[in-house]
C-alpha cells in the first residue's frame, strides 16, 4: 500500500479541478492505497504567498507530502499556466524537494487551447523538485465536468459528472501512475499525527463520482 498525498487548489469547493482530483483518489484507494486530501484553499493564504516555511501548518503539509510515496497535483488553468495557489505551494520545497516521491500531474482548463499549460507549466516546475517519476497526466477540458448544482451558493453539495471519454482518461492516468509508485516499508498513514484542518482522509469504500455519457 502506496502513501499518496492529493493536492487540491481550486479556491471555491466542489470545483471542476477538485473533480478530477479527487476521481483519481478515489481509484488510489479503490485500489488499496493510502490517501489524503490537502485542500491548499484552506492553508493560511499570507504564510503561502510570503513561503512561512515555519507556519505550523504549512511545516505539516511539506512533512506529509515528504513522507509520501506519491503526490498528486491538481491545478485550473490561470492566464495559460499553473494558478498561484499551487506555484505558492510548490515553492515551498526546496531543490530536490521531491526526490523519491511519484508525482500525477492534471490541469483543468476552459479549452483545448490550453493544453500546452500541463507541459509548459505544471510539468517543468515538478521537474525541478527532482521527482522519481513524473507520470504523464492529463489535461481535462472543464465542459467535460458537469457540476450539479451549478450556482455558488450550493457549492459544499456539488457532485460532479465527467464525461465518459474523459473519465477513462482519468483513469488511465491514475493507473500509469500507480504503476510507478513504489511503497515504503513503512506502514504509518500519511497523516498520521498531522492534525491539521487543510487535511482530509480519501476513505473506502468510495465510488466513483457519476460518469456523463457522450453523443
Amino acid at each position: 500500500m502506496a502513501r499518496i498525498v492529493s493536492v487540491l487548489s481550486a479556491r471555491p469547493p466542489g470545483s471542476r479541478a477538485d473533480a478530477v482530483g479527487r476521481r483519481a483518489g478515489h481509484r488510489l484507494v479503490a485500489a488499496g492505497h493510502n490517501v489524503v486530501e490537502v485542500h491548499l484553499r484552506e492553508l493560511p493564504a499570507e504564510s503561502l504567498l510570503w513561503r512561512d516555511v515555519d507556519h505550523p501548518s504549512l511545516v505539516a503539509v511539506v512533512e506529509a507530502v515528504t513522507r509520501a510515496d506519491g503526490l498528486i497535483v491538481t491545478s485550473p488553468v490561470h492566464q495559460a499556466s499553473i494558478a498561484a495557489p499551487v506555484k505558492a505551494f510548490l515553492d515551498l520545497f526546496p531543490m530536490s524537494g521531491l526526490r523519491g516521491t511519484t508525482v500525477l500531474p492534471f490541469m483543468v482548463g476552459g479549452s483545448a487551447g490550453h493544453v500546452l499549460a500541463l507541459d509548459y507549466g505544471l510539468r517543468p516546475v515538478l521537474q525541478g523538485l527532482a521527482p522519481a517519476h513524473l507520470a504523464a497526466g492529463r489535461y481535462v477540458v472543464a465542459s467535460a465536468i458537469t457540476l450539479t448544482p451549478d450556482w455558488p451558493q450550493e457549492a459544499f453539495r456539488r457532485e460532479a459528472t465527467i464525461e465518459a471519454s474523459v473519465a477513462a482518461q482519468i483513469d488511465r492516468a491514475t493507473d500509469e501512475f500507480a504503476g510507478l509508485l513504489r511503497p515504503s516499508p513503512a506502514d504509518e498513514e500519511v497523516s498520521a499525527g498531522i492534525g491539521c484542518a487543510s487535511f482530509s482522509r480519501v476513505r473506502r469504500p468510495v465510488p466513483h463520482p457519476p460518469v456523463r455519457r457522450s453523443g
